[in-house]
């Protein structure tokens, strides 16, 4: 069983320039990420903020 069973969260996604998202596709893969991280734990991922 997994310790974090009720948990719940929010992803927070940011760059620092628009180069990052434009050519490293920065926010793409961060929410990917995120996403990986909350499945593989078993935590509700209720969304995410992109900045």
């Amino acid at each position: 069983m997994s310790r974090y069973k009720d948990l719940k969260a929010v992803g927070y996604i940011r760059v620092s320039t628009e180069k990052q998202d434009v050519i490293d596709d920065a926010l793409t893969v961060q929410a990917e990420r995120i996403i990986e991280c909350c499945k593989a734990r078993g935590i509700q991922l209720l969304g995410h903020l992109d900045f």
